[in-house]
């Protein structure tokens, strides 16, 4: 027997584990980085596809519309070059204001560019409110027999126009 002492190794539990620490963090690194391309890949589309198309809008007051969305009622001779409607609704699907209606002081207006349509409210004797499924219609019908049609989609502010319209035509009685 010799005097020196025996040495016992025991083997720990992870020693048996193949080693994949750094493997495993740099597959969760890869995975953030996938992570957040995917994200900014489907916020970019996103917004590309909201600001492609403004689409119509809804009923607004004059003072809100950038002055190059009216540029279409001047060249037709609706607007002054100073000039602010109290509402506007812009129909186009790009934004661009060239089929638009609008009331001033004294008139209704009508663009669907180059032409241009105003009837008077004290020529207005009937606003018919036409509420299909996906489209409303607001007609303005004059005492010459013209018909102004503004057309909305849903929730865009036609039912308001109509009412407006009525009010400044004195053809609803004011409380």
């Amino acid at each position: 027997m010799s005097d020196e002492p025996t040495i016992v190794h025991h083997s720990h539990p992870t020693d048996d584990v193949p080693g994949c620490g750094v493997a495993a963090y740099g597959m969760l690194l890869i995975l953030f980085f996938l992570l957040g391309i995917g994200g900014m890949t489907l916020s970019s589309l996103a917004l590309l596809q909201a600001g492609g198309s403004a689409g119509p809008t809804r009923l607004m007051s004059g003072r809100e519309v950038s002055v190059w969305r009216l540029q279409p009622m001047r060249d037709a001779g609706l607007l002054e070059l100073t000039e602010v409607p109290a509402a506007w609704h812009d129909e186009t699907m790009s934004g661009n204001g060239t089929e638009a209606c609008a009331l001033t002081q004294d008139a209704v207006l009508r663009v669907e560019s180059p032409q241009g349509w105003a009837i008077g409210y004290e020529r207005i004797t009937d606003v018919k409110l036409i509420d299909q499924e996906r489209l409303i219609t607001v007609e303005i019908y004059s005492n010459t027999g013209e018909i102004l049609r503004c057309f909305f989609n849903p929730k865009e502010g036609g039912d308001r126009l109509a009412r407006m319209i009525k009010s400044e035509a004195g053809l609803i009685e004011r409380r």
